[in-house]
């Protein structure tokens, strides 16, 4: 499966509510053909979502089925099988660790 997400709220009327944010201003995000699992079984395949500066996303799905894993990956604490999470534009994987930090403290 191919899931691409894109933030196009400004061809649209805003949403009454926010489910999840992030805090204005902080980076943007983005995933390229992220894959997540455990134990050699995929949870997420082939993920593709880009975030803006100051965008939202809700996540939502019944128990089990990846919210939790897609999270951690993009929070950096866990690292996909296969394709890049990046935050303003650097894979997290290839950032130092007080890189890294300073970036996810900004996620809001």
């Amino acid at each position: 499966m191919n899931t691409s997400f894109t933030d196009d709220s400004a061809s649209k009327d805003p949403p009454s509510g926010r489910l999840f944010g992030a805090a204005a201003g902080g980076p943007s995000i983005e995933l390229r053909g992220v894959t997540l699992g455990y134990d050699g079984t995929a949870i997420l395949r082939d993920v593709n979502l880009s975030i803006p500066k100051g965008g939202s996303l809700a996540v939502i799905g019944p128990s089990g089925h990846g919210k939790s894993t897609f999270l951690k990956a993009i929070a950096g604490l866990i690292d996909p099988v296969a394709g890049l999470v990046l935050v303003e534009g650097q894979d997290l994987r290839s950032l130092p660790s007080r890189r890294r930090a300073t970036l996810l403290r900004r996620m809001g």
